[in-house]
C-alpha cells in the first residue's frame, strides 16, 4: 500500500498535512502519536471512510479511489474501529452477517443456515463465543475478536486496529497479538494503531509516528528506533509537560468522612447484572479521605456494575451505602453529587460527554443549580467557572461553543476531568480513567489524581492496567465473579493480583 501526500482539513484545522509512506506485506506496523495527532484520520481514510482533501493511494499497484469504503474493501482494505460496530443486541450470527463484507449471490437466508456458516467460521477463528450468543453479553476480548473475523470474512488482506488494546486485559492483548501474527504470518498486512511504547516494540515489526497532523517518523524498523527517540519524536523536541492542575479543594484529610473516617462506604452489596459475572456479591469496601483504592480485575466481573451501583444508577438489592457520613443507598444521582460524589465514567464518548453538544453546556449540565439565583441562571458565573476549569485541566478548545464530539480523545478526557473535579469533589470514582490515552495525557491524569489524593479526596480507581494501578494506587482489591476475590497492599505480588483475577481467592 504506497499514500502519496493524503491531507485531511476539518475547517482550519489541519488533521494530515502530506502525509507519504509505503507499507509491505507480511508485516505489522504500528502507528504511534499522542492523542489528536491525527492517527485515527489516517487510518479511517485508508480504509475509504474520509475523502481527503488532497493525495493519492494504491494498493497492489493499482489506485484506489479515496473516500470510498466499497473501492478500500473490494480492494482487500478493512478496517476495526477502536469503538466496536457490532450492534450489542443482535445475535453473533445475524450482527457478523449484517456488517460482513463479502458478496452473497444468489443465497436464500435461514436462520439455521446462518448460524451454521457462522459457527462454523467463528470455530475456525477461535473466538470463545456462539453464533446465537447476543453480542452485548459477550467479554470485551471477545467481542474484538469477533470485529476481526467480520473483517476478514471480506478476504481482508489489508486489516487496520485502531488502538485495539485500549479495552483489553494483559491476558487478552496477549491473545490479540498472537493472532494478528498469524495473520502476519499468511502473508497480510497490518496496521495497528497504539500509545504504549512497550506495546510497539511486541508486536510490531516496523513503527512510524504521527505529530500534528504529519509523519514525523516514516516507516522504520522497530529494533532500530530507541525508546527516548520514539519518545522525543512522539511529543516533539519543544514540546513541555503541561504543569498538574491546581487542586480543586484543599482541606485537611481529618476534615471529611464522618462515617469512621471514610469518605465511602459500601456494606454487603448485592446487585443483579445481565450476566452472573456482573451481578455483585456481599460487596463490602471503603475508602479513607485522602486514599487511592486500585480496584482490579479482568473486564467484565463486576467493575460497571460497582460504579452503576455507587452512582445510583443500579438497585440493589440489598446493603447500604454511606457517601461522606450520609446514608445514600435510597438517593438518586443528583443527591449523590451533592454530597461530594464524582464519576470519571468508562467511556468518555457515550458516558462522559454529550458529543453532539458545546464544551459549556457538558461543563455546566449537571450543576445548574449551583449558578441559580432566584430562580434565574448566572451565565457570568458559569462563563467564569468554566473557562477557568478547562484552563486548569489544559482543554485545547476553539471556543465554549465547540461540540465535545470533535475534540481528540485525550482532550475530551481533559474535559470530563474538568468537570468532574473542579468544585466539591469528595470521593471520585475514575473508571478506566486513561484508556486509550497516549503516554502524555496518561501521566497528566495520574497525576490529577494524585493531587486529589493530596487534597484529602477519595478516589477508586478502576484499571485493567496493573502496572497503573500498583504505581498509585494505597491498596488493591481484585473483582472477580462479582466478588472481591482478594486485598492487597504494597509491595505488590504480581502473581498474587493475577491468581485472584482468575479466581484464587487470597
Amino acid at each position: 500500500m504506497e499514500c502519496r501526500d493524503i491531507t485531511v482539513s476539518y475547517g482550519s484545522t489541519t488533521a494530515l498535512s502530506g502525509v507519504s509512506l509505503s507499507l509491505d506485506a507480511g508485516r505489522i506496523h504500528a502507528v504511534a502519536g499522542q492523542n489528536g495527532a491525527g492517527k485515527t484520520t489516517f487510518a479511517r481514510t485508508i480504509a475509504g471512510l474520509i475523502r481527503p482533501d488532497a493525495g493519492t493511494m494504491t494498493f497492489d499497484g493499482r489506485g484506489i479511489e479515496l473516500g470510498r469504503i466499497d473501492a478500500a474493501r473490494n480492494a482487500g482494505i478493512d478496517i476495526v474501529h477502536q469503538r466496536f460496530s457490532l450492534p450489542p443486541r443482535f445475535t453473533v450470527a445475524e450482527a457478523l452477517e449484517l456488517l460482513t463484507s463479502r458478496r452473497r449471490v444468489g443465497y436464500v437466508f435461514s436462520r439455521k443456515r446462518l448460524c451454521r456458516e457462522w459457527e462454523d467460521t467463528i470455530g475456525m477463528a477461535g473466538v470463545p463465543a456462539g453464533p446465537l450468543d447476543q453480542v452485548g453479553d459477550l467479554p470485551v476480548e471477545a467481542v474484538q475478536a469477533l470485529e476481526i473475523v467480520r473483517a476478514l470474512s471480506g478476504e481482508a488482506r489489508f486489516l487496520i486496529l485502531d488502538e485495539p488494546t485500549a479495552l483489553l486485559s494483559p491476558s487478552a492483548a496477549a491473545a490479540l497479538f498472537e493472532r494478528l501474527r498469524k495473520l502476519r504470518d499468511s502473508g497480510a498486512a497490518v496496521v495497528i494503531i497504539l500509545h504504549k511504547l512497550k506495546e510497539v516494540r511486541e508486536i510490531g515489526d516496523t513503527v512510524s509516528v504521527l505529530r500534528n497532523g504529519v509523519l514525523a517518523l516514516p516507516p522504520t524498523v522497530t529494533a532500530e528506533v530507541s525508546d527516548d527517540a520514539l519518545s522525543s519524536l512522539i511529543i516533539g523536541a519543544s514540546s513541555e509537560q503541561a504543569p498538574c492542575p491546581a487542586p480543586a479543594r484543599k482541606n485537611a484529610v481529618t476534615n471529611s468522612g464522618a462515617s469512621g473516617g471514610s469518605v465511602l462506604e459500601l456494606r454487603d452489596i448485592s446487585s443483579t447484572a445481565r450476566s452472573e459475572s456482573e451481578s455483585l456479591k456481599d460487596i463490602t469496601l471503603s475508602v479513607a479521605p485522602g486514599e487511592i483504592l486500585g480496584v482490579a480485575g479482568v473486564e467484565g466481573n463486576g467493575q460497571r456494575s460497582l460504579v452503576s451501583v455507587i452512582a445510583g444508577l443500579q438497585r440493589t438489592q440489598s446493603g447500604k451505602i454511606v457517601i461522606d457520613g450520609h446514608p445514600a443507598d435510597n438517593a438518586n444521582p443528583g443527591v449523590r453529587r451533592n454530597l461530594g460524589l464524582r464519576i470519571i465514567p468508562f467511556d468518555r464518548m457515550t458516558e462522559g460527554a454529550a458529543l453532539d453538544l458545546p464544551l459549556f453546556e457538558n461543563f455546566a449540565a449537571w450543576d445548574c443549580e449551583r449558578y441559580a439565583k432566584f430562580g434565574c441562571l448566572s451565565l457570568q458565573v458559569m462563563n467564569r467557572e468554566f473557562q477557568e476549569a478547562m484552563d486548569r485541566f489544559h482543554v485545547v478548545r476553539s471556543g465554549p461553543d465547540q461540540l465535545a464530539g470533535t475534540l481528540s480523545g485525550g482532550n475530551l478526557q481533559r474535559a470530563v476531568l474538568a468537570r468532574e473535579l473542579s468544585k466539591g469533589a469528595k470521593i471520585v470514582i475514575a473508571a478506566q480513567a486513561t484508556r486509550g490515552l497516549d503516554f502524555q495525557a496518561t501521566d497528566f491524569v495520574r497525576r490529577s489524581l494524585g493531587e486529589l489524593k493530596e487534597s484529602g479526596t477519595g478516589v477508586v480507581l478502576i484499571s485493567t492496567d496493573l502496572d497503573e494501578l500498583f504505581e498509585i494506587a494505597d491498596r488493591v482489591i481484585v473483582f472477580h465473579g462479582g466478588e472481591i476475590s482478594g486485598e492487597f497492599g504494597p509491595p505488590f505480588d504480581l502473581r498474587a493480583v493475577g491468581g485472584a483475577m482468575i479466581g484464587a481467592r487470597r
